[in-house]
């Protein structure tokens, strides 16, 4: 009886370790892409916007570009691609455990006890500020991303099997003589080399600190513009302190690149605003543009305002979104296609379309722009003042931070 006992603890222990491999296995994969992502989100590499931007809330977007993302400079993600490398390491050794336990001697009892207790402790150790973050996400940033709640729940099953293997204690075999050196060999490589590499990637966004501290020193010496901003496309409190505008091109392929960063970042700051504001390089209704420039970039511009007005913001930034994704096949009927599937009526578009109102205001932002001092898109204002290099995240995240550090200070 206690040899079959024995068997299918064994057997239930070895089910265990397996699974402790597969799973660390998929975490490591997940933040590997999620590494990826936050390296090119923050590097503007990213071409459109990720697959789990899905609305205003569901975005992880935004998250990967907020404050939160990183610790020390190092990435979460980067950290977390670590720690699952670790474990996968630990579990390793555990894999060798054949024998039944009475045929153990004292140390290789410890051996086994230790690495038990290691990805246990490891485990329990990650739990701490994976409850954090999915704080900060839901009651400070208000998002979730999909990704990261993807390795939360990794996370709760790793801890949960790394319980299930330390309370199993008998079900595991004397460990073969030598067998943990591989295991700590593979671990002491990843732990000395992995912070290098990430530190690596995420140092490639082409902004070094000198240049960042002159683009910082030459906007808050800037004299601030009077930028209007209500009845105005945006996202965030309508009293906010700080202010983001961005003079776009509905066909320019640097805004479209510009709209995977700047509107996630402040959606990743919590007390910012951001407002679109049209900058057609188009005559037809930039008075400002000499020669033909973007043929559908104002009648793209006035879909987009006749959108915001009939649905609101919501309407209008599902809109830009679809219209920057479809660029490089982007015409009229597709325009309009895009905006009667955000919910406006064909004759409710072309009334507004041709009025009067609405191609006044599109020129009132244009000849705006022109006298702020924008001369091509994107151009990203903040609190007035015109921010070189703002459609960088690394800058724009600089510049905020130093927006809410002075607001702070003022309200102390």
């Amino acid at each position: 009886m206690d040899v079959i006992f024995n068997v299918m603890l064994r057997d239930h222990v070895k089910k265990s370790i397996r699974a402790l491999l597969v799973t660390s296995v998929l975490g490591f994969v997940v933040a590997l892409y999620t590494l990826w992502h936050h390296v090119s989100i923050n590097n503007n590499a990213l071409e459109a916007a990720s697959f789990c931007n899905v609305s205003a809330y569901v975005n992880c977007d935004a998250v990967a570009l907020s404050p939160y993302s990183a610790v020390l400079g190092y990435p979460v993600a980067g950290l977390l691609v670590i720690f699952y490398g670790v474990l996968f390491c630990l579990g390793a050794a555990l894999s060798f455990a054949t024998a039944p336990s009475g045929k153990r001697n004292a140390t290789q009892e410890s051996d086994a006890r230790a690495l038990r207790s290691s990805l246990f402790v490891l485990t329990t150790l990650a739990m701490l500020p994976t409850l954090l973050l999915a704080a900060i996400s839901a009651f400070v940033l208000k998002l979730l991303c999909l990704l990261c709640l993807t390795s939360y729940v990794i996370n709760a099953v790793l801890w949960v099997i790394t319980w299930r293997l330390r309370s199993n204690d008998d079900g595991l075999s004397p460990l073969p003589p030598n067998s943990t050196r591989v295991p700590t060999a593979l671990v002491a490589l990843v732990l000395a080399l992995s912070p290098l590499m990430i530190k690596g990637m995420v140092s490639g966004s082409g902004i070094d600190d000198n240049v960042l501290r002159s683009v910082l020193s030459q906007h808050f010496s800037a004299t601030p513009s009077t930028i209007a901003t209500e009845g105005f496309p945006s996202i965030g409190p309508s009293d906010a302190k700080i202010v983001v505008v961005e003079y776009s091109d509905f066909q320019c392929p640097y805004c479209a690149r510009a709209s995977t960063v700047v509107p996630q970042v402040v959606r990743a700051s919590p007390g910012t605003r951001f407002v679109f504001k049209n900058f057609p390089l188009d005559p037809s209704c930039n008075p400002t543009m000499q020669g033909r420039g973007h043929p559908l970039a104002c009648v793209a511009a006035k879909t987009g305002h006749c959108l915001f007005k009939s649905k609101g913001n919501d309407a209008f930034f599902a809109y830009e979104k679809s219209v920057f994704a479809q660029q490089p096949s982007l015409s009229a009927p597709l325009i309009e296609k895009i905006a009667l599937e955000n919910g406006i009526s064909l004759e409710e578009l072309k009334v507004c379309i041709d009025s009067p109102e609405t191609h006044a205001s599109i020129v009132a932002q244009a000849e705006e722009a022109k006298a702020v001092g924008v001369t091509g898109t994107p151009a990203i204002y903040v609190n007035g003042r015109k921010l070189e290099y703002g459609p960088v995240a690394k800058v724009l995240k600089a510049v905020l931070a130093r927006y809410s550090e002075t607001s702070s200070n003022a309200g102390q």
